[in-house]
């Protein structure tokens, strides 16, 4: 059973994996675009507020979601789902 839960789990880590690499090319790909029509003051000014911006969510999601406070010390660890012993925080009762 071990075996097939890394295996689920590592498959889940390739699809958030992908996630993060698509969202983030998403972000920078905006990021280059807004500049062309920014100026440098109106570029500051917007990636503070980006910046303000995203912090808060973060900030948000990790005292809505205790689970994410605890992958965040761990995705660092390449496949951390499985690697960091986060499945073993799940606890799988049998059938009586």
């Amino acid at each position: 059973m071990e075996n097939h839960m890394e295996n689920n789990f590592r498959e889940i880590q390739k699809i958030l994996d992908s996630c993060i690499v698509h969202d983030y090319k998403t972000k920078v790909d905006a990021l280059f675009l807004k500049r062309e029509y920014l100026t440098q003051v109106q570029l500051k000014d917007y990636l503070r507020q980006e910046i303000f911006r995203v912090t808060e969510n973060i900030v948000a999601i990790q005292q809505k979601y205790r689970v994410v406070r605890n992958i965040v010390l761990d995705m660092d660890i390449p496949d951390f789902l499985w690697e960091s012993g986060y499945w073993k925080g799940f606890v799988f009762q049998s059938a009586v």
